[in-house]
């Protein structure tokens, strides 16, 4: 079944709009935290925060220590987790349960990530509970496993990941056979050397790929026009040899016909697995279906592993 991720685009416009117009009107500290609280807790917003970040910054560094509260506040919930927030609580703005719950779905979300950079699309429950350091909670929680679940069903529920979760083995089954499996979170500045790094990489590969291919490609045209002339060459002396009364000659060359059509339908078969238009059976797609599989392996951050 065909998934479609949130998208976060028309739930961020009206929020960076009004961003806007807060640092035109040089709204005092309080009002500016005031925007921020409420805009960490929206629903439906999971990425973007970097923008609205950047829209307030000239404000909020004139702010001293409240304002470099509201900016820690706002990377926290760009790219931090839970256990980033528990170092210090005192670092950030006061939160309040909704807030303490979308920073859990944010967690879920690194997890996800983070799995899928691992090339592994199956996460356990205990692995979500300890990273939303569920058993540090004061008072103590009745039920970990319980909200842990809780907040990864969420996450499925307002597709913010592509998953399902297995109560037999209590673990969560990343798909990403139709699309990514999860949504990208923003990127931390002390990532972004390694990220770019990463897909440097990856477009070496897929250059190294393409040339691969494409030699294979031209090698099979190559060998097409090949038989193509022969049959044209066999067919006209054929003609010949039927209008001299030949039959003799006739029989050698159907069966040198023969020959040929039946290699030529194995290179067909090939330059059908490299267009795309087939699905051959030949030793060589499937070598070159291994080779593909394995240039494209970790592209696209989340969505390049099959389960």
């Amino acid at each position: 079944m065909h998934h479609q991720l949130l998208d976060t685009d028309a739930a961020l416009a009206p929020l960076l709009q009004a961003a806007q117009e807060t640092v035109t009107t040089s709204a005092a500290v309080s009002t500016l935290r005031a925007l921020v609280l409420k805009i960490i807790q929206e629903p439906d917003i999971f990425v973007g925060l970097d923008e609205i970040k950047q829209v307030l910054l000239p404000a909020l560094q004139q702010s001293g220590a409240d304002g470099e509260k509201i900016l820690r506040t706002l990377d926290l919930f760009s790219y931090g987790t839970c256990q980033d927030y528990h170092k210090d609580p005192s670092l950030y703005l006061p939160l309040s349960a909704p807030h303490i719950f979308k920073l859990r779905q944010l967690t879920v979300l690194s997890t996800v990530q983070q799995a899928c950079l691992a090339k592994r699309n199956v996460v356990t429950l205990l692995e979500f509970q300890q990273a939303l350091l569920l058993q540090q909670q004061q008072p103590p929680l009745e039920n970990e496993a319980a909200l842990a679940q809780e907040v990864v069903i969420s996450c499925i529920y307002q597709r913010v990941i592509a998953a399902q979760l297995c109560q037999k083995t209590a673990s969560l089954i990343i798909s990403s056979r139709n699309g990514p499996p999860c949504r990208a979170r923003d990127v931390a500045p002390h990532q972004v050397a390694t990220l770019l790094q990463q897909v440097q990489q990856w477009q070496g590969r897929l250059i190294a790929t393409n040339i691969e291919l494409g030699q294979d490609q031209h090698q099979v045209l190559t060998a097409l026009e090949t038989h193509r002339l022969f049959c044209q060459q066999a067919a006209d002396r054929m003609k010949k040899a039927e209008a001299n009364g030949s039959s003799n000659s006739n029989s050698s060359l159907t069966g040198q016909v023969r020959q040929q059509s039946a290699w030529a339908e194995a290179v067909a078969g090939d330059a059908m697995d490299l267009s795309g238009s087939g699905h051959g059976h030949t030793a060589g797609s499937s070598r070159r279906q291994k080779r593909s599989r394995g240039g494209w392996s970790g592209v696209g951050g989340f969505g390049a592993f099959q389960p």
